[in-house]
């Protein structure tokens, strides 16, 4: 067969060449015989429930531990400080020596009153024998009575003053410092030991006034001490102070926890977290429901094996799950999983809910 000429070619018919070319783009929309728009499979999705709950909400406030118990222990003589028993660091039973002091002046001064009070003692049982038998008046007996009284008293609070040459931990504690060395002399109402009680700590929080009403003593909390690591140690409200500072609007609060080991000491930086119910309850989605797009915060349901885009505007976060405000209810299935490139009614098909 000849092939046709450019000149030949040219006198073929308009309508011989629409219909070759209608032929070209038919064939060119089947592959195999396979429809020119086929379906897309649904796209697998993971979805959790729509919840309402009541909810609290978490505040942390940084404040520093202190001792149960702690001061300076002062002296109750005069004396010179002649010994320390238990020295800076170690613990002391309560009655437990810690300091030694003496005072001969005062040594000598029991000495004398131990010798008046037993001549009294021997003057009064002789002056009472007498008044008996009618030999003197009762003016002499009274006399009597009140020199060995005396005699007893003066008696008494030398020999108390004496003991207390002795400073004794008042309490189960620690001995962080003393004030006075050996030689040293010091005066009664001096403060010389500085001692503290670690089994149980205190950790004190300034809470702002909107929230102090919401927290009561016994409330549990989470209490972190960063430099003992990230594990949080059991502790309770103790006290709710009435009075509150009026520059910061701020309550004080104290939180203990118990100390085994005392591995919390004294003036480390703590961090309390409060619970504080917020009263009524609030709808919640799995964080990964929401999707943010140009338009704003959506979140897609899996209704009738189809995405449906709903808009939603979130709020405060607990625990995993979002607050939101939206077209929703308790119980419609959210898509948390395969939602990245959905579409507003397009196929879906669920492969796992959530529980």
């Amino acid at each position: 067969m000849k092939s046709q000429t450019p000149e030949a070619r040219s006198h073929i018919p308009n309508w011989k060449l629409l219909i070759a070319h209608f032929q070209f783009v038919v064939f060119a929309g089947f592959s195999f015989g396979a429809p020119v728009h086929a379906q897309r499979p649904p796209t697998p999705v993971i979805v959790d429930a729509v919840v309402r709950r009541n909810v609290s909400d978490e505040i942390s406030i940084v404040g520093k531990t202190q001792p149960r118990r702690g001061g300076l222990i002062a002296s109750q003589a005069d004396g010179k400080v002649v010994e320390q028993v238990i020295e800076e660091g170690f613990d002391a039973r309560r009655g437990d020596v810690i300091l030694r002091m003496d005072n001969q002046q005062l040594r000598s001064v029991f000495i004398e009153a131990t010798a008046d009070l037993e001549l009294q003692t021997f003057n009064y049982n002789r002056t009472e024998e007498l008044f008996k038998q009618d030999v003197v008046p009762e003016q002499s007996f009274k006399e009597a009575t009140y020199q060995l009284d005396r005699a007893r008293a003066k008696h008494r609070e030398l020999r108390n003053r004496i003991r207390n040459l002795d400073i004794r931990a008042p309490y189960d504690g620690q001995v962080v410092n003393t004030t006075a060395e050996i030689g040293e002399w010091v005066k009664r109402g001096d403060g010389v030991i500085r001692f503290i009680a670690m089994d149980t700590v205190f950790v004190y929080v300034n809470v702002p006034e909107r929230h102090v009403d919401n927290i009561l003593v016994g409330q549990p909390t989470a209490l972190y001490i960063d430099a003992l690591g990230t594990k949080p140690i059991e502790s309770q409200v103790v006290a709710v102070i009435p009075e509150g500072f009026p520059e910061s609007h701020t309550f004080p609060i104290i939180v203990a926890a118990v100390n085994p080991g005392r591995r919390i000491r004294s003036n480390m930086s703590a961090r309390v977290v409060f619970n504080i119910s917020r009263g009524d309850s609030v709808t919640l989605v799995h964080k990964d429901a929401i999707i943010t797009g140009p338009t704003g915060r959506t979140v897609f349901l899996a209704l009738d094996d189809k995405a449906v885009a709903r808009t939603v505007k979130p709020g405060l976060a607990y625990s995993g799950y979002v607050e939101i405000k939206g077209d929703l209810k308790p119980g419609d299935l959210v898509i948390v999983r395969g939602n990245e490139r959905l579409r507003d009614g397009q196929p879906v098909k669920v492969i796992r809910q959530i529980q």
